[in-house]
């Protein structure tokens, strides 16, 4: 993602107290703090990223949700909130409208990949991306064909994790319309 606000912060006679406000002003909007959270290009030619980029963690294991939510937030990504069972993943994405879910496969009570099914029927728009240590092509490809965009073997690295939300929230939504034929490209 670029910079909006970078020209006075690259000035080596701009006084440090602009540069911070520049950085945080980067910071807000990357979060979603400014322009209502929801952006478009903008007409000034800054690259604007195209929805709410909130993040909604679900793992049973709290100190792998810790970790994850601090490589999220170094990266510039609001988690909105976290769960520790699928249900609890429900309610909170129904709650929340996440423009992400980062969902672990094996959770207690009811499994992750069925927590994915019903996201993808109830709230298609929301974007998943499945985590678990089992990284078989039958497990990778059962999370694909219900609906996740990406997987995330664990153990991870923060690379990898960012790499992937990057990727997410990247994707479009097929249209349900037709293109435009008369489009100039």
């Amino acid at each position: 993602m670029k910079r909006r606000f970078q020209s006075a912060a690259r000035h080596t006679t701009c006084p440090a107290e602009i540069r911070s406000w520049c950085n945080l002003i980067n910071a807000w909007v990357d979060r979603g703090l400014l322009f209502g959270g929801e952006y478009a290009q903008s007409t000034s030619g800054f690259d604007m990223p195209s929805q709410k980029l909130t993040i909604l963690l679900a793992d049973d294991d709290n100190m792998l949700r810790d970790l994850l939510k601090g490589i999220l937030r170094d990266g510039g990504y609001e988690v909105a909130a976290e769960a520790g069972t699928a249900e609890a993943t429900l309610e909170m994405c129904r709650k929340l409208r996440p423009g992400l879910v980062l969902l672990d496969i094996n959770m207690p009570g009811r499994s992750g990949l069925s927590a994915l099914r019903t996201i993808m029927k109830d709230m298609p728009d929301t974007k998943v991306i499945m985590i678990s240590a089992e990284a078989t092509r039958e497990r990778v490809q059962e999370a694909e064909d219900h609906g996740a965009i990406g997987f995330i073997v664990k153990p991870f690295n923060a690379g990898r994790v960012l790499d992937e939300v990057a990727a997410a929230f990247a994707k479009t939504a097929p249209s349900d319309e037709p293109p435009d034929a008369s489009a100039q490209w």
